[in-house]
């Protein structure tokens, strides 16, 4: 981590399933956003369930990677954001909500969405999301159901839609999404 004199922001991010890009790569990759924004990134390891519901199999650990960076890093307890990449976009966003830690948002990056739940994603009025997609992304329609759903509900959601893309990951564009969601969120 860097040299942090005033309290900096977390980004929590859970990386790709399918070791589409490794922890430490993500990690680097997401030291340009810790740059900008005068954060601190930690990737650590997520063990994701898979398909079809994609959940985590030991949530609580991130709970502990929080309060861990609290008490050595100089964070801000008040500015933290889950980031979950692919399988790990809905697991950060129900976990987001749970209220069993405080964040100031979550961004679900080209999160997994095989199916809507029934009742939709009710009940997530207290965290802003912040849900990135791609107009070619293949569960696009899936995304805006989210959003709308959180919407619908007096959540506060916002889909980032970057025009022309689907599945695949641009680190330049990423970063410029994620810096979007950021100042959504702030």
């Amino acid at each position: 981590p860097p040299d942090v004199q005033e309290p900096a922001k977390l980004f929590l991010a859970l990386p790709y399933c399918g070791d589409q890009f490794g922890y430490s790569r993500l990690r680097d990759m997401l030291i340009a956003l810790a740059e900008e924004t005068g954060g601190i990134v930690m990737v650590p390891e997520a063990v994701n369930a898979g398909a079809p519901n994609y959940v985590l199999q030991q949530p609580s650990y991130i709970q502990q990677y929080i309060a861990y960076a609290i008490a050595n890093l100089n964070i801000q307890p008040d500015s933290i954001y889950l980031i979950g990449m692919d399988c790990n976009g809905l697991p950060v966003l129900d976990y987001g909500q749970s209220g069993d830690l405080s964040v100031l948002g979550v961004i679900p990056f080209k999160p997994r969405v095989s199916s809507i739940p029934s009742g939709g994603f009710e009940g997530y009025p207290d965290v802003p999301v912040c849900l990135c997609s791609g107009t070619l992304h293949s569960e696009r329609q899936n995304h805006q159901t989210v959003v709308n759903s959180i919407n619908s509900t007096y959540g506060k959601a916002w889909m980032n839609d970057l025009d022309g893309v689907g599945e695949e990951v641009l680190i330049g564009d990423m970063i410029a999404e994620l810096l979007n969601c950021v100042n959504y969120i702030d």
